[in-house]
């Protein structure tokens, strides 16, 4: 089967003189909102170190670094990819589940973006997949969840003590009372809706 050359993108507009032009232009050119430019130029500038092939800084290491100056046509580099999937599973070691997919999403959406104004060919993060962030354990369980635990044959006296403790967090309520997933737990627990950080319950449910 005879396969055409791909064809290549005219630019709509005059590439920029840097990657970081390019960052600037996309948070106009794309609309993004004011109070999400902060957000989308930090993870573009995160990204601006492994584009070129370094870690991005963590820690008190990134006050005052200075992002590398390059061209943004350096993101079709063929061999990029490769090494760009290496520093992110770098990445994904050292921060947690959330912001690196934040920081990933928000790259390929730049990369989207630049890819339309014809300023560059490729996505070198194409086979970097998304991390599975871990459960939260701070919300309150499921109306299901409660009402198997209320339906436990314990004596009023345990769930007393447990409506007590109801400051705790409603996954330290749960891990006491030995809870986990749908299995019901060896005490009854009276669960509290709290705030992680003042540790105040907002309602309890009566029995």
């Amino acid at each position: 089967m005879l396969r055409l050359p791909r064809a290549r993108v005219m630019p709509l507009s005059a590439p920029p003189t840097s990657y970081t032009a390019a960052v600037e232009r996309y948070l106009t050119g794309a609309g993004i909102a004011k109070s999400s430019a902060g957000i989308y130029r930090i993870s573009l500038t995160t990204w601006g170190w492994m584009l070129t092939g370094e870690p991005a800084p963590t820690g008190p290491a990134r006050r005052g670094a200075k992002p590398p100056v390059f061209l943004v046509a350096a993101i079709d580099d063929p061999a990029l990819p490769e090494v760009l999937a290496e520093l992110a599973a770098a990445r994904a070691d050292e921060m947690d589940a959330d912001t690196v997919n934040r920081e990933l999403s928000i790259a390929r959406k730049a990369i989207g973006w630049w890819q339309r104004q014809g300023w560059i060919e490729g996505d070198p993060t194409i086979g970097i997949e998304r991390r599975p962030a871990p459960p939260d354990r701070t919300k309150a369980l499921a109306e299901n969840q409660i009402a198997a635990l209320w339906r436990l044959d314990v004596s009023l006296r345990e769930k007393t003590v447990f409506i007590a403790a109801a400051t705790l967090t409603v996954s330290g309520l749960a891990s006491a009372a030995g809870f986990s997933g749908s299995a019901s737990p060896p005490h009854a627990v009276a669960l509290a809706r709290t705030r992680p950080a003042s540790r105040t319950p907002l309602a309890v449910f009566p029995h």
